[in-house]
């Protein structure tokens, strides 16, 4: 009987295992090229990491009957910035904030800079904002 349990128990354990792997591990914060805007997927190589941004500060855009949020920042390897910014023109890019799509800005020219705005949804309160900016100062490695 004890046979019977453990082999009736293994199919469950294998198909636990292997679901694992068929998983992608969950995208890191940062800026990414789409694959697909239509599906809202990113490649999985990042343009840039939060943990490589520097100069973050919290923003705010008056608009009618509301204000947007945004944090401002700069990339830590502005000529790689450059470079996919300028291979982005006319296409979107995505920042992926906690395994979600957070604001998808259509590139219109290179941003040599090195700088970037993410953009918040407009339903997005200060607090939200205030939240993500201290969470991705975490994760700069004490650059600020």
């Amino acid at each position: 009987m004890k046979k019977k349990l453990l082999f009736a128990g293994l199919p469950a354990l294998m198909l636990a295992s292997c679901s694992s792997l068929l998983t992608p591990p969950p995208l890191e914060n940062g800026w990414y090229e789409f694959k697909s805007v239509e599906k809202m997927t990113v490649k999985n190589k990042p343009i840039a990491l939060a943990s490589g941004f520097r100069d973050l500060a919290i923003d705010s855009i008056p608009m009618p009957g509301m204000k947007v949020y945004a944090i401002k920042g700069m990339v830590g390897d502005p000529e790689t910035w450059r470079k996919a910014t300028e291979k982005a023109v006319g296409k979107k890019i995505g920042f992926i904030y906690d395994g979600r799509l957070v604001c998808a800005p259509q590139v219109n020219a290179p941003m040599e800079s090195g700088n970037f705005m993410i953009t918040f949804p407009p339903s997005a309160t200060k607090a939200d904002v205030e939240e993500v900016y201290r969470l991705l100062l975490e994760k700069m490695d004490g650059k600020k």
